[in-house]
């Protein structure tokens, strides 16, 4: 959720002159589905009436205020760089470009799944590469992100 959370923020005014959101959900109802199976290991014919129940009849607010919509509000002078994993099952490339087309400076980095055999698939287990594009490549996320920020904001004392 600290992808959306900033992107909320930076719809609400907050003093940002650009951000970096890994793994961001556009809509919190097309995730809750693949993260509920994650973190359960439920079989997605049982999840469903689960998301449905925790919708409608104990009121979880899945589809107010979606992150897409807060996106749309956030000022063009806010730049944006919008990572995600091809190998996410929790989050889709489809969200993430989604997100990118919203936000009004938006650059997206779409970081390649790994081989099936690479140790960290084994180690994510359900989640799989949810989250996991630093693990993936530290030296060449700090150097795409740092780059990005020092494009994106001015130098200081500047």
């Amino acid at each position: 959720m600290g992808g959306a959370t900033v992107i909320h923020a930076a719809a609400r005014g907050a003093r940002l002159g650009a951000f970096v959101v890994d793994s961001a959900f556009a809509h919190a109802r097309d995730v809750a589905v693949p993260f509920v199976m994650a973190a359960t290991g439920w079989p997605r014919l049982a999840v469903l009436p689960f998301v449905w129940s925790a919708e409608h009849v104990h009121g979880l607010p899945l589809t107010r205020g979606t992150t897409l919509e807060a996106a749309r509000r956030v000022p063009a002078t806010v730049h944006a760089l919008v990572i995600q994993n091809a190998g996410d099952p929790i989050v889709t490339v489809g969200q993430a470009e989604a997100l990118a087309a919203a936000l009004p400076s938006a650059q997206t980095w779409i970081t390649p799944a790994p081989p099936p055999d690479h140790p960290i698939v084994g180690q994510q287990g359900a989640f799989g590469m949810h989250c996991q594009s630093y693990k993936l490549d530290p030296d060449g996320y700090v150097t795409r992100v740092a780059a990005f920020l020092d494009a994106a904001l001015p130098a200081p004392g500047s």
